[in-house]
């Protein structure tokens, strides 16, 4: 019998929770169950901390170095390779917004920091998330507040 870690998620799935609803999209990447359970995890604990009661749409991409230049670039100006983008949409509406991680940068500080994929996946996702809500880190207030939100969710994991 094969365990969580052989099977995978490829391609576009959408999963329904009780506090969301979780699209993912591989394109040519791909993810494990065992981390779907983990996006669970840090997803219901970020909207926990922040105390967000309502059901909400959360899409996230998985996608090559090249894929978020390209993204990096178009939407923001930077034209080099990043972790994560976080596109926001309409909270109002029941629509969080966009997540896009870029897998081998994931992993590849995962193994700089010495954590897991898994662990340095739900860091960046519970990031996104919260850049999605409004929060961000562009002066040493707004960081703060950020980094303490993020310290909160992973240290509840």
């Amino acid at each position: 019998m094969k365990n969580n870690l052989d099977r995978k998620i490829r391609g576009n799935k959408t999963f329904y929770f009780d506090k969301f609803e979780l699209s993912i999209s591989t394109g040519t990447q791909f993810l494990c169950v065992d981390d779907l359970y983990s996006l669970k995890k840090v997803i219901e604990k970020t909207l926990r901390v922040v105390d967000f009661r309502y059901y909400t749409q959360i899409s996230l991409s998985i996608v090559t170095p090249g894929e978020i230049r390209d993204l990096n670039n178009r939407f923001r100006g930077i034209d080099r390779v990043t972790d994560v983008l976080s596109f926001p949409l309409d909270m109002e509406t029941g629509i969080l917004g966009d997540v896009v991680i870029c897998k081998k940068v994931c992993t590849r500080q995962a193994k700089l920091y010495g954590n897991s994929f898994q662990r340095e996946l739900m860091y960046l996702t519970c990031h996104s998330i919260l850049h999605l809500m409004g929060y961000d880190h562009m002066n040493k207030r707004d960081k703060r507040i950020m980094r303490d939100l993020e310290k909160k969710v992973m240290r509840e994991i």
